[in-house]
């Protein structure tokens, strides 16, 4: 199971389970665990029936050959009163959502099941006892609030609800939830459990968190709806995004000042190479062997120098968004022949044979120029990780709708646990390169970011004292073609909650769509490039990262700006539509109005 996953369902407050055709129990969390009282290894296998109580469970049966008969996502417990039963024999109220999950032709069902006895004691004690109904309801830390179904007006509210938002209890019930909205809010929100923006008496804006439970008050259908003021986490919240705009801010100036300095260096540095080599040519005289050894240690060093201050101006430009991309149809065969030409002396020296094998008719869509750079930074560290008398042999095939190039050697080899961190700036594996002089570090991370510019990947290959493989791939020439027909648009989505991917999936695969979810700026620029989707949907709070920076690299590069990018986002902000987004809605969205803007951004057929 990926880790990743694993942890977000051991995480879950909520209890979750699998399910298969006959009812056995294949998966469970912690908390499914913590609440019907069982342990894992008895919970596995056991049929699902064994949780529901003696008196339903033939109902129970007949639920799910029903649901089998029409499986689709839907919650349950709603319109009745639903109760699972303990290890212990206790049984609780609780509250089902179920969806289907085919599984190698079978039909699985997975559970997510909600304990709310407390909502259910609470809305029963304020059915049975007014005495103990309003201790209970007035001694709640958070504010609290019964109101009519059908017109929305407050029947009842706590001593909190009041505190916080300044309306005598009189005041209240002459009012309705709608009144306590911000004007701006969605119309739907009040219907749904989630975000809420709301004013206080005073006018103050104040965020919150809703939670409802429908029950009976005073003979009426109503809810009890339960408001927690998140206000000052939004606050902190905005504060980090603006420190992660100052930082990027702060990044941006570093990587000007770095592209100013290195120019800087550059023309005192080419004096100083221009000069050794006149020294070393003896142009002005002969040179002993002391001095002469001297010369090359100046010569030695001033490249080394020379090249450190390239990558950093390369690197700055990239970081800064200044890198310019010339693409044009180039003959991978020719390239690879320049590039070994290049590092021919070098092999030569250490005695280490460079076969290539890449097809004449391969021909790349890309900037000819840094190709030769990616080749020639990966054949140099080929060669210094590669023992004398060692083999590095380039390769040239198709991989599915891209051309791949990847470069093999005999050397020492990259432990697994390098294989992703060693594509970071100034990273080196020092513990297992042996002496060997590394470099400046910033190699492997430029090829990375000049290959994702022109919509590759790279990627390595490789095991301790068994050699590496390095591939990277490029489109290929025609790539500006008409993308061939498809049956159904597909919709690229950067959002990393594995609950909310689940939840666009129920809602626009049964509507046609197909989509490919993504977790970082990185891989939805990859994935943008490789399938070209029909619209592309980014989430804005991401770990690290802000969905803001997607919007902007895929409208700057020529290949993607014309794909319509929705927002959908929990953070209330129209600086996307501003960046060029087609559209932006705010979490929670409702399902029509989700789809709505899908149908609109992205139709059935391709004009």
């Amino acid at each position: 199971m990926d880790d990743r996953f694993e942890k977000l369902l051991e995480a879950a407050p909520d209890g979750i389970l699998e399910v298969d055709q006959k009812g056995r129990i294949l998966l469970v969390n912690n908390s499914g665990e913590r609440l019907f009282g069982y342990g894992r290894e008895e919970l596995l296998g056991m049929s699902v029936d064994d949780l529901v109580p003696v008196r339903l469970r033939t109902r129970h049966a007949a639920h799910r050959e029903n649901f089998a008969a029409a499986p689709a996502s839907r919650p349950m417990g709603q319109s009745m009163r639903l109760r699972a039963l303990r290890k212990d024999g206790v049984e609780i109220p609780v509250q089902i959502s179920i969806s289907p999950l085919p599984d190698d032709g079978e039909l699985h069902t997975v559970a997510i099941i909600r304990d709310v006895s407390e909502a259910e004691a609470m809305a029963e004690a304020l059915k049975e006892s007014a005495a103990q109904t309003r201790q209970l309801f007035e001694l709640n830390p958070v504010p609290c609030c019964v109101y009519e179904t059908g017109t929305m007006r407050f029947l009842d509210v706590n001593a909190e609800a009041i505190n916080t938002y300044g309306y005598s209890r009189e005041e209240f019930l002459s009012l309705s939830v709608r009144d306590l909205r911000c004007p701006e809010a969605a119309p739907d929100w009040e219907s749904e459990d989630g975000l809420r923006c709301h004013r206080k008496k005073n006018g103050d804006r104040i965020e919150v968190e809703a939670q409802r439970h429908p029950m009976h008050y005073q003979g009426k259908e109503a809810h009890l709806v339960v408001l927690r003021d998140i206000t000052e986490r939004k606050r902190f919240e905005e504060t980090l995004e603006e420190a992660r705009s100052r930082a990027e801010s702060a990044s941006r100036a570093k990587s000007e000042f770095l592209a100013s300095m290195s120019h800087e260096l550059r023309s005192p540095l080419h004096t100083i190479i221009g000069f050794s080599e006149l020294l070393a040519e003896g142009l002005e005289g002969p040179l002993n062997e002391k001095q002469k050894r001297f010369v090359q240690h100046i010569q030695k060093d001033s490249q080394h120098l020379l090249t450190l201050i390239n990558d950093i101006l390369d690197l700055s430009k990239i970081e800064a968004g200044r890198l310019e991309i010339a693409s044009e149809v180039s003959s991978l065969s020719g390239l690879c022949e320049e590039a070994v030409s290049h590092v021919a002396h070098q092999a030569e020296q250490k005695n280490i044979e460079i076969r290539t094998n890449v097809p004449r008719n391969l021909e790349a869509w890309a900037d000819r120029t840094r190709v030769l750079q990616v080749l020639l930074n990966l054949l140099s560290n080929a060669i210094k990780f590669t023992p004398a008398g060692g083999r590095i042999l380039i390769e040239g095939s198709r991989a599915g709708a891209q051309l791949a190039l990847s470069v093999s050697d005999s050397g020492i080899g990259v432990a697994a646990q390098h294989h992703e961190s060693i594509f970071d700036v100034f990273y080196q594996v020092s513990a297992t390169t042996k002496g060997v002089r590394e470099g400046t570090g910033l190699g492997l991370a430029i090829c990375r970011r000049l290959i994702e510019h022109m919509g590759g990947r790279i990627w390595v290959e490789s095991e301790l004292g068994r050699g590496s493989k390095f591939t990277f791939t490029m489109p290929p020439a025609g790539g500006e073609a008409p993308l061939p027909a498809r049956e159904r648009p597909v919709l690229l989505v950067l959002e990393d909650d594995r609950a909310a991917q689940e939840l666009l999936r129920e809602y626009l695969e049964a509507e046609g769509y197909d989509l490919v979810f993504v977790e970082s700026i990185r891989e939805t620029l990859v994935k943008a490039l490789e399938v070209r989707p029909d619209l592309v949907m980014l989430d804005l709070l991401l770990p690290g990262e802000s969905g803001l920076e997607a919007l902007k690299s895929l409208k700057n590069l020529r290949e993607t700006r014309e794909i319509p990018v929705a927002v959908v986002s929990v953070v209330a902000d129209d600086t996307a539509l501003k960046m060029g987004a087609a559209a932006y809605v705010t979490k929670p969205v409702a399902r029509e109005k989700l789809l709505a803007m899908v149908r609109r951004l992205a139709p059935k057929v391709r004009v």
